[in-house]
């Protein structure tokens, strides 16, 4: 009788197991061509509502032109997925974008290269242009952003924050990715100190990714002050 309690057990266990890892193949998003050859759908497990693994790329409606990203994640939220020439060569390329851990956001890039389908490409992080070309300090009620020779504000008083001061933070943790008339760009918060627990946003960075040869970098920025009347003052979806 024990041994059959225990073998039940078992059985019960492993199918339990079995429950938990089971997925779906889903498509996250797409992008719509008239041309079925171009049609480009973003597929993955789905682990759970929140959890999805094995992410792949699809390139046209036959199933034949796949790319397999197995350590690429995505969480709960929209994924974003285009079509565009960001490399400057007359290709279309594929730009990804998705939400690992809320709310962070992964940009994956996927040169068209001529004869060879795509190829993933590096993307150099921001973080080291930004620290050697922005600069922020607050004089009275204005923030002033200086990147190389360009001078931005925001008047903080314009804001219902509570003693806004320095330091001012960068939140690389919240960066959005978008393309905007052909152009990659990302979006770095900028906050203000504050006595209050959240808040204290006050712009972000405007960043214009550039394609090098070899990996794409940071070109050009520029600030972008807080307008709280804007709805879509950040990147629309």
């Amino acid at each position: 009788m024990t041994r059959n309690l225990w073998m039940a057990l078992v059985i019960l266990l492993l199918g339990t197991a079995g429950k938990a890892e089971a997925s779906e193949r889903v498509v996250l998003t797409s992008v719509p061509s008239e041309a079925w050859h171009q049609r480009i759908y973003l597929m993955a497990d789905q682990i759970t509502w929140m959890d999805y693994r094995n992410v792949t790329v699809q390139v046209g409606d036959m199933g034949q032109v796949l790319y397999h990203f197995p350590h690429w994640r995505h969480g709960k939220y929209e994924p974003k997925l285009y079509a565009a020439d960001v490399s400057g060569d007359a290709l279309e390329d594929i730009i990804i974008v998705l939400n690992r851990d809320r709310p962070r956001r992964d940009l994956h890039i996927l040169n068209r290269i001529a004869g060879h389908g795509y190829e993933e490409a590096k993307i150099e992080p921001p973080q080291q242009t930004i620290a050697q070309q922005v600069k922020m300090q607050k004089n009275g009620k204005l923030v002033t952003v200086q990147i190389g020779k360009q001078t931005y504000t925001a008047d903080l008083s314009s804001y219902d924050y509570v003693n806004p001061r320095e330091p001012f933070l960068l939140a690389f943790e919240l960066t959005d990715y978008a393309v905007q008339n052909g152009q990659l760009l990302g979006a770095v918060p900028v906050y203000a100190e504050q006595d209050a627990a959240t808040g204290g946003l006050i712009g972000y960075l405007k960043l214009l990714y550039t394609w090098d040869g070899k990996k794409y970098t940071v070109g050009s920025m520029s600030f972008v002050p807080y307008d709280p009347k804007d709805d879509l003052f950040f990147f629309p979806s």
